[in-house]
């Protein structure tokens, strides 16, 4: 077998077992899947006829590189790595990894199957934590930007309720009247020349 996939997400997951599956073949054509582990009363999941070099069952597209023959088996390992939890995965390893295989094919297919399926997983994981890892390290730049706004206002706040505080009155209303005073002035001089326009002349 060189490669699997998906064809029908609504049989895969109504009929694909989900601890993994064997595809036994009856004939060089004509195969079965069942769910692993196979056992003399495991009964066949679904049946199929090798259509050039794929076999179809329970949704998925399964390639052949040769033609099978009767009696062959592969294992199939369920490709979870995307909502697999770390610790689970390790926990499959070590019992993968603790299974012999005694020099048994479909044994030595099986801890193949499951170690690929672990380092997917693994895989799968350290990205998971290096995303997670880069969010954190967006939010905490975010938050530290917002403290120093945060402070930089506090600061301004400060001044501000600081000069309210401590000025004089009377330096207020002195300044206050100074400015009155020009406005007055300034107004009075753009009336003046206003009067002395043009058309005052004709």
């Amino acid at each position: 077998m060189t490669g699997a996939s998906v064809s029908n997400t609504n049989a895969y997951n109504a009929s694909f077992p989900s601890g993994g599956a064997i595809i036994k073949f009856t004939s060089a054509t004509n195969y079965e899947l069942y769910a692993s582990p196979l056992t003399a009363d495991s009964k066949p999941v679904s049946t199929g006829t090798m259509a050039g070099s794929t076999a179809t069952a329970s949704g998925v597209n399964f390639t052949f590189s040769g033609a099978p023959a009767a009696g062959d088996q592969y294992v199939v390992a369920v490709n979870n790595h995307q909502t697999q939890n770390v610790l689970d995965t390790i926990s499959q390893l070590r019992t993968v990894l603790n299974t012999p295989t005694n020099g048994d094919p479909i044994a030595i297919q099986k801890l193949n199957a499951g170690l690929q399926a672990g380092m997917a997983n693994l895989a799968s994981g350290a990205n998971q934590v290096a995303s997670a890892v880069s969010d954190i390290g967006g939010r905490g730049s975010a938050l530290e930007i917002q403290n120093e706004t945060n402070m930089s206002l506090s600061s301004a706040n400060t001044q501000t309720q600081s000069a309210i505080r401590d000025s004089d009155p009377a330096e207020v209303m002195t300044r206050l009247t100074l400015q009155q005073t020009m406005l007055q002035a300034s107004q009075l001089a753009f009336s003046k020349i206003a009067q002395l326009g043009l058309f005052n002349k004709v």
